[in-house]
């Protein structure tokens, strides 16, 4: 008998994370800061 156990993981981010990682990824000169972060 198998017993397959699926995880759910459910991360949650506030606005202050997001500008936390953003302004370190400027500061890394990864980004610029006028670029947009998302792609569609």
């Amino acid at each position: 008998m198998t017993i397959n156990i699926i995880s759910t993981s459910t991360t949650r981010y506030t606005i202050e994370m997001i500008r936390e990682e953003a302004r370190q990824l400027v500061e890394k000169g990864i980004i610029s800061r006028k670029q947009p972060i998302w792609r569609w």
